[in-house]
């Protein structure tokens, strides 16, 4: 691939022969080196009580906690398979994911056996990939012959010290352990992700202890600017099975403490912090393509540095200076006015020595550029969520993203009085404590920052810019087809209900939702619905009536398909529409034919609008310790299975 110095090169060398003029040389050179903003166009994340970034913001912003004990349920799943080695677990505080053991197989194309061994982190990292992609309107058809890089950041010591697929080995029930450590390989959680999705960019997981996802979205904003690939998912997770045990220690660490602390975050008591689950994803595009596509635009990142402090500090603390650097280069890079930077999120390690040489880069940072005083507010997930470790620079970024689309400054939580670490009042930045609205000056934007850290040294900060409102509208088809199909009755019938409440509540027209349904989400084969509608109303009117058959009179199609197990997988072949009526496609649809649906909406300029999320058909697989009796009866059936196995090899021989 020809990269822009290339280019640059060729250009300079025609401009000496004469064969272009000085300012068309120079107005080239600018526009292949200027780069493009990359822009959020799809977010989803999942930590305790909440499951999407709405949520997410509602708790943040009106002072609410995530924190409390770790449900019964979840103790009781790994009680059996750790108590030899640690005793009685105990219910510790902390956030949690309370459904780790549930997750939908046929949906992500994992048998029910398998599912059982299939380590829980891929598991909601699917789910939640799923969800942002989702968000982004970027299934379905979208999704063919992409260039889609799949960037994700974890915490891998996590499984070395609690391992799913030690649990699964010591639960009676492998026979295969090979196998099942595949269902658990690190680099897995990256490139099976890209396999379901068919995602054809640069896909690898990352391990940079807490920056990890923030890494993630920095190499994700990279390859999009070097055109490595055309759009990518970002994001971490942190997933540790130890986190309900009692953790005590004399260690001075700010995770080892009783559980009775209060977390708070640019305090001068900044007690402690407990330890928290999740994940979240972004996807990102280059912004002009975005523009171009008609996307739904969350936030734009202008910039993402990444440096190290090399043998400034140690191991385990950072350096002001090298964060100070971090912070001054991706202001520069971003071409913002350091003071339109309103908001800003920390690491939120609650460690006055730590906080106060992140605090001290940051402002240190500002100062390269501006004298002003107390203009960005501080902020942190910390206290009402805990501490998240490797994906806590996703949360931070989609958090910061909601603040500039709700065009608020949200609250810290458990702040009382202002840590002696740092001079605020003499500073750029101060903590703020309620819900104000973020108010500016005409023409200037709305920018917020994000600063991350991590073990060794590793310092990344990154702008984030407030997205434009997009003016533009899809033209409207006369006659539209709108399409649902589900892998299970279940999801099918559970969806549906979404979509009935939705088309009476949204104020998007006809055409944008079904174009969008019809070609930016999965085409399932087992459960297919098409109706032909005119209007919005004759389409509610027909859903409520739909009795789970066809209706050709109304224009109703409806099947329910059985797939076998080896065309469920298959990649479905898509045929062009040509000119055939949305009568004949809806028949033919359900009849299992597939179509590119995105044909009927080329002229229309299709414009991205939420639809309902599918519900997915989720049950409880979870490799549970077996008695002794039980893992007696296993392995005489797995000696006989081998038995059998070799008489019939010998037989076929």
């Amino acid at each position: 691939m020809v990269n822009a110095n290339t280019i640059s090169k060729y250009v300079l060398e025609e401009l000496k022969k004469g064969n272009v003029d000085k300012n068309t040389a120079i107005s080239i050179v600018k526009q292949i080196n200027e780069k493009d903003d990359v822009a959020i166009i799809g977010m989803a994340c999942k930590n305790g009580n909440f499951n999407d970034y709405e949520e997410f913001w509602n708790i943040q912003s009106q002072k609410k906690t995530n924190v409390g004990r770790a449900p019964k349920k979840r103790i009781n799943l790994i009680q059996d398979s750790y108590r030899s080695r640690f005793g009685t677990l105990l219910q510790d505080k902390g956030s949690y994911l309370p459904d780790i053991e549930m997750f939908d197989p046929e949906f992500f194309n994992f048998s029910k056996e398998e599912a059982v061994f299939v380590h829980p982190g891929l598991r909601k990292c699917l789910e939640v990939v799923y969800r942002a992609l989702e968000d982004a309107g970027y299934l379905g058809e979208r999704l063919k012959d992409n260039k889609m890089g799949m960037f994700l950041g974890n915490n891998f010591i996590m499984d070395a010290i609690f391992s799913y697929a030690d649990l699964c080995m010591r639960s009676g029930q492998v026979k295969d352990g090979f196998q099942t450590l595949l269902y658990n390989w690190t680099s897995g959680l990256a490139t099976r992700i890209a396999n379901f999705f068919d995602m054809k960019g640069p896909s690898y997981a990352i391990d940079g202890s807490c920056a990890s996802s923030t890494i993630a979205i920095h190499n994700a904003f990279q390859a999009l600017q070097n055109n490595e690939c055309t759009t990518a998912v970002a994001g971490g997770m942190l997933f540790d099975l130890g986190l309900p045990m009692k953790r005590k220690s004399k260690l001075n660490w700010a995770f080892f403490h009783d559980d009775n602390i209060i977390a708070r975050i640019f305090d001068n008591n900044c007690g402690g912090a407990y330890m928290a689950e999740g994940v979240a994803f972004l996807v990102l595009k280059p912004l002009s393509k975005a523009v171009e596509d008609g996307d739904r635009i969350h936030g734009i990142i202008s910039s993402c540095t990444l440096n190290n402090n090399g043998a400034n500090g140690d191991y385990v603390t950072t350096s002001s200076e090298d964060i100070q650097k971090s912070v001054t280069e991706s202001i520069k890079y971003a071409r913002v006015n350091a003071e339109n930077i309103n908001f800003l999120l920390t690491e939120g390690y609650p460690q006055k020595l730590v906080e106060g040489f992140e605090l001290q880069g940051i402002i240190d940072g500002f100062r390269s550029f501006t004298t002003k005083k107390q203009f960005c507010a501080l902020g942190s997930i910390a206290p009402n969520i805990g501490y998240m470790q490797s994906c806590i620079g996703t949360f931070n970024t989609i958090y910061a993203t909601m603040a500039l689309k709700k065009k608020k400054i949200p609250p810290l939580y458990h702040f009382i009085q202002p840590t002696d670490t740092v001079n605020f009042c003499n500073s750029p930045l101060y903590p703020n404590d309620i819900l104000t609205d973020w108010v500016t000056e005409d023409g200037k934007e709305r920018c917020a920052g994000v600063n991350s850290y991590g073990f060794g040294g590793i310092n990344l900060f990154l702008v984030i810019k407030e997205a434009k409102e997009q003016q533009k509208k899809t033209a409207e088809r006369e006659e539209n087809l709108f399409v649902l199909t589900a892998k299970s009755k279940y999801s099918f019938q559970e969806t549906l209900k979404k979509y009935s409440t939705f088309l009476k509540e949204s104020d998007a027209d006809l055409t944008s939702i079904c174009g969008n349904a019809a070609a930016r989400r999965i085409i399932h084969k087992e459960y297919r619905l098409a109706v032909v509608a005119r209007t919005k109303e004759e389409l509610i009117l027909k859903l409520e009536q739909f009795s789970y058959k066809s209706d050709e009179e109304r224009q109703v199609y409806y099947s329910e398909n059985q797939i076998s197990e080896s065309a469920k997988n298959k990649r479905a072949r898509l045929q062009d529409i040509q000119d055939e009526t949305l009568e004949v496609l809806g028949k033919n649809f359900v009849a299992g034919r597939n179509y590119k649906f995105a044909q009927l909406y080329e002229t229309n300029g299709l414009q991205f609008v939420k639809l309902p999320e599918y519900v997915l058909d989720q049950k409880e697989y979870w490799c549970k310790q077996l008695s002794k009796r039980q893992m007696l009866k296993q392995l005489f059936q797995n000696k006989m299975e081998e038995r059998n196995n070799v008489k019939q090899e010998q037989i076929n021989g």
